[in-house]
Protein backbone atom coordinates (compact mmCIF):
# COMPACT_ATOMS: atom_id res chain seq x y z
CA UNK A 1 0.00 0.00 0.00
CA UNK A 2 2.83 2.38 0.86
CA UNK A 3 4.43 1.67 -2.51
CA UNK A 4 1.14 2.42 -4.29
CA UNK A 5 0.76 5.76 -2.47
CA UNK A 6 4.35 6.69 -3.35
CA UNK A 7 3.71 6.00 -7.03
CA UNK A 8 0.44 7.96 -6.93
CA UNK A 9 2.08 10.97 -5.23
CA UNK A 10 5.03 10.90 -7.65
CA UNK A 11 2.66 10.74 -10.62
CA UNK A 12 0.66 13.71 -9.36
CA UNK A 13 3.84 15.70 -8.72
CA UNK A 14 5.14 14.91 -12.21
CA UNK A 15 1.82 15.88 -13.83
CA UNK A 16 1.74 19.19 -11.95
CA UNK A 17 5.31 20.05 -12.96
CA UNK A 18 4.93 19.11 -16.62
CA UNK A 19 2.06 21.42 -17.55
CA UNK A 20 2.37 23.05 -20.96
CA UNK A 21 3.44 26.65 -21.30
CA UNK A 22 0.84 29.33 -21.71
CA UNK A 23 0.97 31.00 -25.10
CA UNK A 24 1.82 34.70 -24.95
CA UNK A 25 1.01 37.35 -27.55
CA UNK A 26 3.25 40.27 -28.51
CA UNK A 27 1.62 43.71 -28.61
CA UNK A 28 -0.13 44.24 -31.94
CA UNK A 29 1.13 46.82 -34.43
CA UNK A 30 -1.04 48.56 -37.00
CA UNK A 31 -0.10 50.40 -40.20
CA UNK A 32 -1.93 53.58 -41.24
CA UNK A 33 -5.00 53.40 -43.49
CA UNK A 34 -4.68 52.37 -47.12
CA UNK A 35 -7.35 51.93 -49.80
CA UNK A 36 -9.71 54.44 -48.23
CA UNK A 37 -13.25 54.62 -49.54
CA UNK A 38 -16.31 56.60 -48.55
CA UNK A 39 -19.50 54.86 -47.53
CA UNK A 40 -22.60 55.85 -49.48
CA UNK A 41 -25.69 56.80 -47.49
CA UNK A 42 -27.28 53.36 -48.00
CA UNK A 43 -24.10 51.34 -47.26
CA UNK A 44 -24.06 49.37 -44.03
CA UNK A 45 -20.76 48.65 -42.31
CA UNK A 46 -21.28 45.73 -39.93
CA UNK A 47 -17.87 45.74 -38.29
CA UNK A 48 -14.28 44.80 -38.88
CA UNK A 49 -13.42 42.14 -41.45
CA UNK A 50 -10.15 40.28 -42.00
CA UNK A 51 -8.46 39.26 -45.27
CA UNK A 52 -5.03 38.11 -46.45
CA UNK A 53 -4.00 36.33 -43.25
CA UNK A 54 -0.37 35.24 -43.42
CA UNK A 55 1.15 32.85 -40.88
CA UNK A 56 4.94 32.64 -40.59
CA UNK A 57 6.33 30.31 -37.97
CA UNK A 58 9.78 29.74 -36.62
CA UNK A 59 9.78 26.91 -34.09
CA UNK A 60 7.53 27.98 -31.17
CA UNK A 61 7.23 31.54 -32.49
CA UNK A 62 4.35 32.33 -34.87
CA UNK A 63 3.94 35.66 -36.68
CA UNK A 64 0.46 36.64 -37.85
CA UNK A 65 -0.16 39.42 -40.38
CA UNK A 66 -3.58 40.41 -41.72
CA UNK A 67 -5.52 43.15 -43.48
CA UNK A 68 -8.31 44.53 -41.29
CA UNK A 69 -11.09 46.52 -42.95
CA UNK A 70 -12.30 49.12 -40.47
CA UNK A 71 -13.47 52.70 -40.10
CA UNK A 72 -10.75 55.20 -40.97
CA UNK A 73 -11.04 56.64 -37.45
CA UNK A 74 -10.81 53.23 -35.78
CA UNK A 75 -8.47 52.45 -32.91
CA UNK A 76 -7.90 48.72 -33.42
CA UNK A 77 -7.17 46.32 -30.59
CA UNK A 78 -6.36 42.59 -30.51
CA UNK A 79 -6.76 40.26 -27.54
CA UNK A 80 -5.94 36.57 -27.31
CA UNK A 81 -7.59 33.72 -25.43
CA UNK A 82 -6.27 30.17 -25.32
CA UNK A 83 -8.24 27.05 -24.51
CA UNK A 84 -5.86 24.09 -24.86
CA UNK A 85 -5.02 23.93 -28.61
CA UNK A 86 -7.56 26.56 -29.66
CA UNK A 87 -6.29 30.14 -29.88
CA UNK A 88 -8.86 32.88 -30.38
CA UNK A 89 -7.61 36.26 -31.58
CA UNK A 90 -10.31 38.90 -31.07
CA UNK A 91 -10.13 42.04 -33.23
CA UNK A 92 -12.06 45.13 -32.15
CA UNK A 93 -12.36 48.87 -32.62
CA UNK A 94 -12.05 50.68 -29.28
CA UNK A 95 -13.10 54.01 -30.80
CA UNK A 96 -16.87 54.36 -30.41
CA UNK A 97 -17.12 57.11 -33.03
CA UNK A 98 -17.88 56.13 -36.60
CA UNK A 99 -17.38 57.99 -39.83
CA UNK A 100 -18.25 57.62 -43.51
CA UNK A 101 -14.81 56.30 -44.43
CA UNK A 102 -13.50 52.73 -44.34
CA UNK A 103 -9.99 51.54 -45.09
CA UNK A 104 -7.55 48.66 -44.79
CA UNK A 105 -5.12 48.60 -41.86
CA UNK A 106 -2.32 46.02 -41.87
CA UNK A 107 -2.14 44.38 -38.41
CA UNK A 108 0.74 42.29 -37.02
CA UNK A 109 1.32 40.29 -33.88
CA UNK A 110 3.22 37.20 -32.76
CA UNK A 111 2.49 34.24 -30.50
CA UNK A 112 5.29 32.89 -28.33
CA UNK A 113 5.89 29.73 -26.33
CA UNK A 114 3.75 27.40 -28.43
CA UNK A 115 4.44 23.81 -27.47
CA UNK A 116 4.69 21.21 -30.26
CA UNK A 117 1.28 20.27 -31.63
CA UNK A 118 -1.50 21.50 -33.90
CA UNK A 119 -3.41 24.64 -33.00
CA UNK A 120 -6.70 26.00 -34.33
CA UNK A 121 -6.37 29.79 -34.73
CA UNK A 122 -9.73 31.54 -34.83
CA UNK A 123 -9.83 35.25 -35.63
CA UNK A 124 -13.10 36.74 -34.40
CA UNK A 125 -14.80 39.99 -33.50
CA UNK A 126 -14.55 41.26 -29.91
CA UNK A 127 -17.39 39.00 -28.73
CA UNK A 128 -15.71 35.87 -30.05
CA UNK A 129 -18.88 34.87 -31.89
CA UNK A 130 -18.39 36.33 -35.40
CA UNK A 131 -15.72 34.23 -37.14
CA UNK A 132 -13.56 36.41 -39.40
CA UNK A 133 -10.92 33.81 -40.36
CA UNK A 134 -9.67 30.39 -39.28
CA UNK A 135 -6.21 28.92 -39.72
CA UNK A 136 -4.36 25.81 -38.60
CA UNK A 137 -0.88 26.06 -37.10
CA UNK A 138 1.38 23.02 -36.60
CA UNK A 139 4.44 23.31 -34.38
CA UNK A 140 6.81 20.38 -35.03
CA UNK A 141 8.54 18.55 -32.18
Amino acid sequence: MKYLLTILFTSLLFAACSTSKTVTMDPARYDPCTQQSDLASNDVFTGETVDNVVIDQQSGLVYVTMDVRAYCSSALNMEMQQNENQITLMVSNTNTASDNCVCIKKARTAFRDLAPGTYDLRITDKTGHKLLDQESITIPE
